[in-house]
């Protein structure tokens, strides 16, 4: 348990120091203390990897704590002991904690995002626009019931 919880603190860091990297960037582009724009463009192509880490998390730290909760429950139903003291510790490790911190982290890039986009609109055209043509493509299947 302890080098799961080493290696999720250590990724819980990670992601936090990244979203501070980029909420202080963009605090700095409100400002207007930093005014190129292909910082933000790179900025962007950085938030879908950091999101794709968060979701690779939030499946290692889901898919952990559902290893333990059954080592557990077979645990016993083998020995027929009581598991309680160790579902009471287990309330204090870091692999427990960190399926809350996953949801303040996808709200944080959320809310960066957002900061992001609000900077790019203000510097570039200003409103969106939606586009001249809209193209849709569909599919059909048959379903075969028997």
């Amino acid at each position: 348990m302890k080098k799961v919880d080493l290696f999720t603190h250590g990724k819980v860091s990670e992601l936090v120091n990244a979203l501070k990297y980029y909420e202080e960037l963009a605090a700095e582009f409100e400002a207007g203390r930093v005014t190129d724009l292909s910082i933000i463009e790179a900025a962007f192509a950085d938030f879908d990897p950091l999101g794709e880490s968060i979701v690779a998390l939030d499946g290692f730290v889901h898919q952990n704590s559902e290893g333990f909760r059954k080592a557990l429950k077979k645990y016993k139903k083998v020995t027929s002991r009581s598991v309680v003291g160790f579902t009471r510790s287990y309330r204090s490790h870091i692999l427990y904690k960190a399926s809350c911190a996953i949801h303040e982290l996808v709200v944080a890039l959320s809310n960066i995002r957002k900061r992001f986009r609000t900077v790019r609109d203000r510097a570039g055209n200003g409103e969106w626009e939606p586009p001249a043509q809209f193209s849709r493509t569909t599919k059909k299947y048959w379903v075969k019931l028997t």
